[in-house]
């Protein structure tokens, strides 16, 4: 699966803790990718700072998780990754419950 371009990723395993098994490659050798990388704990404490842009990021790193979870659905027949498939809908779902909860107390 590709990442579109000006995508970013890897914010979701840090607003949740999560680690990630999935390695990123670029589409060929002929392509010029460029790289940005914000340090975790600089992110982290930009999104104490910024507690409204924090809850954004959240819900659009839940968007893009479900979208690309269901690509990955598709593309895979192997049945390991789809045992990690379902735990990992399970814990996005149950954050996103929480996350629902919290905002709700708000």
């Amino acid at each position: 699966m590709l990442l579109p371009q000006y995508q970013i990723f890897g914010d979701y395993q840090i607003l949740y803790d999560l680690k990630s098994n999935i390695v990123f490659k670029t589409c060929s050798k002929k392509t010029i990718t460029r790289l940005m990388c914000v340090d975790k704990k600089i992110f982290l404490n930009l999104c104490e700072l910024y507690p409204v842009t924090a809850e954004n990021l959240k819900n659009l790193s839940l968007r893009r998780r479900q979208h690309y979870l269901k690509g990955m659905e598709k593309l895979d027949n192997i049945s390991m990754i789809k045992v990690l498939k379902k735990s990992m809908r399970r814990q996005v779902r149950s954050m996103m419950a929480k996350d629902r909860l919290d905002t709700e107390e708000d």
